[in-house]
């Protein structure tokens, strides 16, 4: 399972930048590779990057926030 997360105004471009992240469904690990345009009128609907598929850590996890160090 991947968690997946919306980032509206884009991932950061620098260090200590932060942009709200809102966490979407979860998905299946068939969908590890998709990157694609999703189209107007469907759930999803806009740009679907890859983010990052390597090494992340955890720095913390509550319910008001998610903190990751993204290593790659």
């Amino acid at each position: 399972m991947y968690i997946s997360f919306a980032v509206p105004k884009g991932i950061p471009e620098k260090p200590g930048e932060k942009n709200l992240a809102i966490r979407t469904g979860n998905h299946p690990l068939k969908y590890a590779g998709f990157e694609d345009a999703i189209p107007e009128g469907e759930t999803g609907t806009g740009e679907v990057p890859i983010g990052d598929k390597d090494l992340y850590f955890m720095l913390e996890w509550t319910d008001d926030k998610i903190e990751v160090m993204m290593k790659g």
